[in-house]
């Protein structure tokens, strides 16, 4: 699944993509395109608590692409 996120920022590029990930089951994967240098860190953060992995991220010359893949099913969500 791929989700252009250029014209976004902190934190609603976050947002944004916590959302898209709730709705996938584990071992599914999220392709992020971003323009917004510090989601590359937030990112990193919110894998550092288990539910999701950063696979991959290469800097292009005007955004980043990160490859996130859930560890679990359905996170961020409460069920």
């Amino acid at each position: 699944m791929l989700s252009d996120c250029r014209e976004l920022t902190c934190p609603w590029l976050l947002v944004k993509v916590k959302q898209q990930l709730s709705k996938l089951p584990a071992g599914s994967k999220l392709e992020v395109w971003a323009s917004d240098p510090s989601f590359l860190s937030d990112i990193q953060k919110l894998a550092q608590k288990g539910s999701i992995e950063v696979i991959n991220n290469v800097a292009k010359e005007q955004f980043y692409i990160v490859e996130i893949q859930n560890r679990c099913d359905y996170p961020f969500t409460s069920n």
